[in-house]
């Protein structure tokens, strides 16, 4: 299992509930893994939750208070054209 894997596995509640915002980027990362990264004429970068790691975690707190939840799962792309 790939580290974005298991990050995405982390968005699910002990239930496996998700809500629909967590939901629509699981489901984004998979389509932009599987063919959908084409489409694009630049690349579309994984949103910060699943690939921003701070190991120390009283410093993880501290970076995670300078976003918004929304900013956290934003998939920041290189050209906007399609």
């Amino acid at each position: 299992m790939s580290v974005v894997q298991r990050r995405m596995a982390k968005f699910a509640r002990p239930n496996g509930a998700m809500n629909l915002q967590e939901r629509d980027v699981v489901d984004a990362v998979k389509w932009l893994q599987n063919g959908g990264q084409e489409r694009f004429q630049n690349e579309v970068l994984l949103p910060p939750a699943l690939c921003i790691d701070v190991k120390d975690r009283a410093f993880a707190v501290i970076a995670e208070g300078c976003f918004r939840r929304a900013d956290l799962l934003v998939f920041p792309c290189l050209n906007g054209r399609v």
